[in-house]
C-alpha cells in the first residue's frame, strides 16, 4: 500500500552504530511533522513526558525580541517506521533525501518546549513561519530506544545529591489517586487514550500533566496544599464533574477535557503567582461559566469544525485568559 510522504534533504551521520538524519525544517512545518498526536506511542512514555512550562514563556518571548538573530536548538525526534534515504551524488554518499510516511507516529525526545514556543511565537508573528529549525531524527520502530532516551532524561532531572528520585509529579498523581476514591473512581488507570463511550474523566497522566502546569518551576514539596486543594476542589466543587460521567459530560460540554483541564490548572498557577488565587472563588466562577458545546465562545477557539476538541496549545491559552478574565471581572 503507498502513503503519502514527508520528504527533505538531509545529511546522514552514525551515532551508536545508528543512522540519524539531520535537516532544516520551516517553522509552520513543524507543527504538523509533530501534532500531538500520542495514539501510536506507548503509554510508558506519554505518560513521563512533561512540559516545562516556564520554559516555553521564555523560549517565546526570545524568539519574538530577537526576530534579527533569535536561535531555537535543534529538535531530536524518533519515528516509528524505517526512513528511506536516496544519496542524491555517489561522491557524497552522506547527503541526499529522507522520506517516511505521513501517518508514522513522531516523538520529539528533546525540543518539545521549543516546538510549543514556536508555535505560540508564529501565532503572534506569522511573518516567522519563513524561518527554518534544524531538526534530528532516526527510525525507532516500538519507540524501543526512545524509551531509554526519555528515562534518561527523567533520571537527570530527578538527580538529588548524587540520589536518584523518582519524578516527584508522578509519584504525586499516583498518591493523589491512591488517597481519595473520589478521584480513584474518575480515573482510567488502565489505558492511555479514554475511549469514546468510557464513563472514566480523566487518564493518570493527565493528573501529572496539570499538576506539572500549575507548578511551574517550583517543587511540589512547597505547593503541596495548594495543589492537594485544587484537585479535591476540582473533583468535589464543580457542579458538572459531580452530576455526570465521562461519556455525558464529552457528548454535551467541553469541560471534561484535557486541553481545559490544563487551561485551569495553568489558570490557578497564574493567580497563585501574582497573590490572586481564592479558591472559592475561583471555583465559583468555573461554575458559573458556560462549558456548553453550544456555547459560541468555544467555536473555532477550542472546537474544530467537526466538533472535536483542540489539543493545541493555542486552545489552551485561549481558556486560560478566558478563565483568568471572568474571574478578574467577579466580585468576591
Amino acid at each position: 500500500m503507498a502513503f503519502l510522504t514527508y520528504n527533505f534533504s538531509a545529511i546522514r551521520g552514525k551515532q551508536w552504530s545508528k543512522d540519524f538524519y539531520s535537516f532544516m525544517c520551516p517553522l509552520n512545518i513543524v507543527s504538523r511533522l509533530f501534532n500531538d498526536a500520542e495514539d501510536n506511542i506507548p503509554s510508558i512514555i506519554s505518560d513521563r513526558i512533561g512540559i516545562n512550562n516556564e520554559l516555553v514563556e521564555k523560549l517565546t518571548n526570545k524568539i519574538l525580541s530577537n526576530k534579527a538573530t533569535f536561535f531555537v536548538e535543534p529538535i531530536l525526534a524518533a519515528i516509528d517506521t524505517e526512513i528511506q534515504f536516496k544519496v542524491l551524488d555517489n561522491q557524497y554518499p552522506e547527503i541526499g533525501v529522507i522520506s517516511f510516511p505521513m501517518i508514522s507516529a513522531r516523538l520529539i525526545i528533546n525540543g518539545l518546549e521549543e516546538k510549543i514556543a514556536i508555535e505560540r511565537a508564529i501565532k503572534k508573528n506569522p511573518k516567522l513561519r519563513n524561518s527554518v529549525l534544524s531538526v534530528v531524527i532516526y527510525s525507532d520502530p516500538g519507540f524501543v530506544m526512545a524509551e531509554e532516551l526519555v528515562e534518561t532524561k527523567i533520571i537527570k532531572k530527578c538527580k538529588n545529591k548524587d540520589n536518584i528520585v523518582l519524578d516527584k509529579i508522578e509519584d504525586y498523581a499516583r498518591q493523589l489517586i491512591e488517597k481519595h476514591d473520589f478521584i480513584k473512581k474518575r480515573i482510567d488507570l488502565n489505558n492511555k487514550s479514554l475511549g469514546k463511550y468510557s464513563k472514566k474523566l480523566y487518564l493518570k497522566k493527565q493528573i501529572a500533566q496539570s499538576t506539572r502546569a500549575i507548578l511551574g518551576d517550583k517543587s511540589i514539596d512547597g505547593m503541596r496544599e495548594i495543589v492537594d486543594t485544587f484537585w479535591i476542589d476540582y473533583f468535589t466543587q464543580i457542579e458538572l464533574i459531580k452530576q455526570f460521567d465521562g461519556y455525558q459530560l464529552r457528548t454535551d460540554y467541553v469541560i471534561d477535557y484535557g486541553t481545559v483541564l490544563e487551561a485551569m490548572a495553568l489558570s490557578v498557577k497564574e493567580l497563585y503567582a501574582n497573590d490572586e488565587y481564592d479558591r472559592e472563588k475561583f471555583f465559583k466562577v468555573i461554575n458559573e461559566m458556560d462549558w456548553s458545546r453550544k456555547n459560541r465562545d468555544w467555536k473555532k477557539n477550542i472546537l474544530s469544525d467537526s466538533g472535536r476538541v483542540i489539543k493545541n496549545n493555542d486552545a489552551i491559552t485561549y481558556v486560560m485568559n478566558k478563565v483568568i478574565k471572568e474571574y478578574k471581572k467577579t466580585p468576591v
